[in-house]
């Protein structure tokens, strides 16, 4: 079971990394319609002329809009962006 857990991890990382590796981060932005209970602070990045946003929900069915948690691993300062 623990080997399964671990294929999950290494498929969805790696999933993750085509999809956001190379952006950059352009702005954070609160949105004023989200159709989430609460409004999650949002992450637009670009690549070349592409732009994607990506919004953290409280689960993967989008139930609602979640916090954003930061930790800089070279200064140990942690930061926590939360929904409004």
């Amino acid at each position: 079971m623990n080997n399964n857990k671990e294929n999950l991890k290494s498929k969805w990382a790696k999933t993750a990394s085509q999809l956001l590796v190379g952006y950059t981060i352009i702005d954070v932005v609160y949105p004023t319609e989200t159709g989430f209970y609460s409004q999650p602070p949002c992450l637009v990045l670009q690549k070349n002329n592409e732009e994607i946003v990506v919004v953290p929900q409280s689960d993967d069915k989008g139930n609602d809009g979640g916090a954003l948690y930061i930790n800089n691993l070279t200064t140990n300062n942690t930061q926590l962006l939360p929904t409004i």
